[in-house]
């Protein structure tokens, strides 16, 4: 009995810990709105200057990056960020008809997720959400 509630308690504690990197990284990203003369709205999720701790010691010593790499049962950084995108925009009812990634990129001094709304801007939508988005 008491392997069961030792495994039941590792299981939640593994879950809690993958909620708990998600909530971290999402303290380190930004949300940018832009729409377009023709409605389109586009938006744009990044990572601002994080350096995970596996990069920096990588960059300093490739043996002690061969031993702290994330355990492969770890979500990778692209699950995580469309995750966190998914509750950005319930959040802020940015694409209130879903929405596709236009491009993406996970490179560590640029990492990105890039979309277009299904619908079209309202007037509302305008007034919202600035053009934050300067780039495109």
């Amino acid at each position: 009995m008491l392997n069961a509630y030792t495994g039941l308690a590792l299981m939640l504690l593994l879950s809690l810990a993958g909620c708990a990197s998600n909530r971290e990284l999402a303290k380190h990203t930004e949300f940018r709105t832009r729409i377009s003369d023709s409605g389109l709205k586009h938006f744009q999720l990044s990572i601002a200057g994080v350096r995970s701790p596996e990069r920096v010691n990588a960059t300093n010593n490739m043996a002690v990056r061969a031993q702290q790499q994330r355990p492969r049962s770890r979500p990778p950084r692209e699950k995580q960020l469309l995750e966190i995108l998914d509750i950005k925009l319930m959040e802020n009812q940015f694409c209130r008809e879903g929405h596709w990634i236009i491009d993406k990129s996970f490179i560590p001094a640029n990492t990105f997720i890039r979309g277009e709304c299904n619908e079209s801007a309202t007037t509302t939508d305008r007034n919202n959400f600035p053009n934050t988005l300067m780039r495109w």
